[in-house]
Formats: structure tokens, sequence, C-alpha cells
């Protein structure tokens, strides 16, 4: 399974009312554009939402009307591995700058958490600023400052070549958050782009990890490789 990191974006409009304090609600969208060897183009898109609060980051996938079903599987723990491709992530902070992190499956009313060693075989980084800030701030001081005109009150561009390709950020220093990212290599057969759109905060008392039923069962990662 691959957790999808930032790495690009249309630009997004931020909302006056999109943080209350640090708390943050938003609409991440990706989208990412292959060629192959077999001269095929092949485009991915997906959205999720995410909200911030405090020592909490949550991301949910944000399924279509239209989406197939999960397809069964006859062996349970076979079956709840692939509904983590699916499951939102709870993230919260942890000492020393590192994250702790459990999927939440609503269908099997299922909580998996996930140790420190397993975090690698999930796809996550493990650090709590990359989660809060769904990028390292720390990447924006190796880029440079392009002074493109940006349609955010506060956004900023930077841009960095990294040999390979371009990337690109809009960088809101008031929300601490990408608006846009953009990667592209330069023979141009590969192109990804994220955007973050804010919405209304919703309050911390409405975050989803207030409102997870208390008979959810809890289970450790490693018990699904059973």
């Amino acid at each position: 399974m691959k957790y999808w990191l930032v790495v690009f974006a249309l630009v997004a409009p931020v909302c006056a009312h999109a943080g209350v304090g640090d708390g943050v609600a938003a609409v991440v969208s990706y989208e990412s554009e292959r060629l192959g060897a077999d001269g095929v183009w092949k485009q991915t898109r997906m959205k999720e939402r995410f909200y911030r609060q405090g020592d909490h980051v949550w991301v949910e996938r944000v399924l279509p009307p239209n989406a197939p079903a999960l397809p069964r599987d006859d062996h349970q723990h076979g079956h709840e591995r692939k509904g983590l491709e699916t499951a939102a992530r709870h993230i919260t902070r942890a000492a020393k700058g590192e994250a702790n992190l459990q999927f939440v499956m609503a269908r099997e009313k299922t909580i998996v958490s996930v140790r420190k060693d397993d975090m690698p075989a999930v796809g996550f980084h493990g650090e709590w600023d990359s989660a809060y800030h769904i990028i390292k701030p720390s990447v924006i001081k190796s880029m440079r400052r392009t002074g493109q005109a940006a349609n955010a009150p506060d956004g900023v561009w930077y841009e960095k070549d990294t040999g390979s390709g371009i990337s690109k950020i809009l960088w809101s220093e008031k929300l601490g958050l990408p608006l846009r990212i953009e990667t592209r290599d330069k023979n141009g057969s590969a192109y990804n782009r994220i955007t973050v759109e804010t919405e209304r905060f919703p309050g911390a008392d409405s975050m989803p990890w207030k409102r997870l039923p208390p008979d959810y069962r809890v289970k450790e990662y490693s018990d699904l490789l059973d």
C-alpha cells in the first residue's frame, strides 16, 4: 500500500475562516501522469480530507459514490490489509518529533495501531512535522523564492531544480501548509500535482478522532500479517 506524500497542485484559494488557532480542515487533491515505455500515458487521481488540531492529524480518503466495493477476502487478515488502503489515518505527536500512526477502519469497526518498525511497510515516514504541515517546513529553506504571482492571500512560490526535474511549492506561512505542489521531470514523461483547498474549520469538538465509537476493536498491524 502506498502512503501519498505531498509532491505537487492547482492553485487553491485560501478562505479567511480556514483556520481556528492551529485548526485546519482541507481537501487535498492528487493527480499524477506517467508515460510508459509502451507510449501509453497513465493518469491517477484521488482526494483526501485533511484535519489538523493540536497534537492530532486525521487524513481520510474521499470515495466517489460510484467507487466499486472493496473485494472480499476469505482470509480475515487479508481482507483487513486491503481495507487499510482506504482507511482513515490518525496521526498523533510523539516525543522527539516522531509520530504515532493508527488506521481507522469504519466498515470493520477496527483501529489498527502501527509500531515504529512497521511504518516503512505502510509507507509512512514517521515524522510529525511532515504529517502536521503535509511537507516538512525545512524543505522550503532549500528552495528559491521565485516572485511568481499567487492568487492566495499569503502564498509564496518556491522552486528547486532537483537535477532530474523541477519542484515548485506554493507555501502559506500563515497556515504552515503548501497550497500547491508541482513536480515534473525534465524529459516531460512524468508530472505530479497536489492541491490543498481549505474549508471552514468545524471546531475542535467536531474532529473525527473525538467521535470514534467506543466499541471499535484495537489491533496491531503485525497481527494482520499472520
